[in-house]
């Protein structure tokens, strides 16, 4: 085989490999779930956003990223994983409160926060979601340009909870949606 007809052979596989690909987002976009999904976390991404620009002298921008944390894109497990997430971000946020007011270095306290966020979450039975726990725990405690006081350390509290609430409330609207179009849709089979 020739160098060209091994390069053509190469650009063939990886055509139809990125081909492959673009059928499966497809696939994912067409299916209701994948859709719902996008959905909620377009709107949580605009509801938190909202909050951020007419609130701007607090540190809600924060809540994006728990907002998008909580969100669940499985249908199955709508409810329960969001709540586990709930859990989770704020057992991390007051963790990273705590540390915050550790007198030690911010590398030593973060180092102490951490593992004890991870068996926070294992003891009270959300360890799945001890993802968003150690976002949120340093969501909370790290504060990079910012003065180091505890007042940014509880607006970012703040913001986190936020973003947990508007996440279980997209949850809820859309869990009794799906509820509510079922039985429509069960009523007028009948």
């Amino acid at each position: 085989m020739t160098d060209d007809n091994k390069a053509g052979t190469n650009s063939d596989s990886k055509k139809g490999v990125a081909s492959g690909h673009w059928r499966l987002i497809a696939r994912q976009v067409g299916n209701m779930p994948f859709a719902l999904y996008l959905v909620k976390c377009l709107l949580g991404t605009v509801i938190c956003y909202g909050f951020y620009v007419l609130v701007p002298q607090y540190h809600l921008y924060w809540s994006l990223v728990s907002v998008l944390l909580v969100l669940a894109p499985d249908h199955h497990d709508s409810i329960k994983l969001p709540l586990d997430r709930i859990k989770a971000n704020l057992a991390g946020g007051v963790v990273g409160l705590a540390c915050f007011f550790l007198p030690l270095p911010p590398l030593a306290a973060l180092c102490i926060g951490v593992p004890v966020t991870i068996l926070v979450c294992y003891l009270l039975g959300f360890g799945n979601a001890a993802r968003s726990a150690l976002a949120a725990i340093i969501i909370v405690f790290i504060q990079e340009n910012e003065s180091g006081n505890w007042q940014i350390a509880m607006e970012r509290m703040g913001a986190v909870v936020l973003g947990c609430l508007v996440a279980l409330a997209l949850t809820l609207v859309f869990h009794w949606g799906e509820l509510l179009a079922v039985r429509h849709f069960s009523d007028q089979s009948t």
